[in-house]
């Protein structure tokens, strides 16, 4: 066998080096996507990522979401309907503006509303929440019975 000049000789061990890297790459790709995959938190269903409860309080209806870590609540979602009637409530917490210029709630959000302003003994709930790594919910429709 003929021994190449050492210009050929480093030019065929650089491209060969360099197609040994493109066979291995997809395999590294994929392992990286499933290591991410793994690192990312599951996305929970509606009701535990959103964890509802309800009291009652001087004439006062509370409702209490406690938000799992990494989840949040969009503001402009929420509201608070009978069959017959769209009763008042108001937040009390302020919430924080996000980053697309929305406000949210995190860890926990309070609800108050007044218990003379219901008409009947069934709410229901509507609200819409995201995670932090981009995951969006669809709106959410909860009806109570209280």
């Amino acid at each position: 066998m003929a021994k190449l000049p050492p210009l050929m000789s480093a030019l065929l061990l650089l491209s060969h080096c360099a197609l040994a890297n493109t066979d291995k790459q997809p395999a590294r790709q994929l392992a990286d996507e499933q290591a991410l995959s793994l690192a990312q938190p599951e996305f929970l269903p509606p009701e535990q990522a959103f964890f509802l409860s309800y009291r009652y309080a001087q004439g006062t209806l509370i409702l209490d979401w406690e938000l799992a870590d990494g989840h949040y609540l969009y503001k402009q979602y929420f509201n608070i309907s009978e069959p017959d009637n769209a009763p008042a409530f108001r937040f009390l917490q302020p919430g924080e503006p996000h980053q697309d210029g929305q406000l949210i709630y995190r860890d926990r959000i309070t609800i108050a509303v007044q218990l003379s302003d219901l008409k009947s003994r069934q709410l229901t709930l509507t609200y819409r929440g995201c995670t932090d790594t981009g995951k969006c919910y669809p709106v959410v429709m909860r009806q109570i019975d209280i």
